[in-house]
């Protein structure tokens, strides 16, 4: 039986993997946040914001990380310099320098909120990528 659940959750991950090959894919309410290279990291990529009422699923996808690097993540209140909202799951990069995460914050989008990515994970050491998360 256990193997046949691994099996089962083996292929539904490969779907995915085939259908949406970076893991995000957008839907209808969904926001896209840029997050531009900052402190000449040379990483960008986005964050895609998907609010689920009174919580809201962030993923962010990055390009030109470290490879297999682990990278602190935020939501940041109305720039990248200013005071935590909240802490993100990880970010954290495959072979290629292609990192990615996913979190669930207990909070409506807001267009005061800014995305940042740390150099590290601990600690966090400067934000080598950040951006607003629109409004619409």
């Amino acid at each position: 039986m256990r193997a046949t659940l691994t099996r089962g959750l083996l292929g539904l991950a490969l779907t995915a993997a085939v259908v949406c090959p970076t893991g995000v894919q957008a839907m209808q309410g969904d926001v896209t946040a840029t997050l531009n290279a900052s402190n000449d990291s040379g990483v960008n990529g986005e964050a895609v914001v998907h609010p689920m009422g009174d919580t809201t699923m962030i993923m962010i996808t990055l390009q030109g990380l470290e490879p297999n690097s682990r990278h602190a993540a935020h939501i940041h209140n109305g720039s990248c310099s200013a005071g935590i909202l909240m802490p993100l799951e990880v970010v954290v990069a495959d072979a290629n320098g292609t990192g990615t995460s996913t979190s669930t914050v207990s909070a409506a989008p807001d267009a005061s909120w800014w995305i940042q990515v740390h150099r590290a994970e601990s600690p966090p050491g400067p934000g080598i990528t950040c951006g607003q998360v629109p409004t619409s």
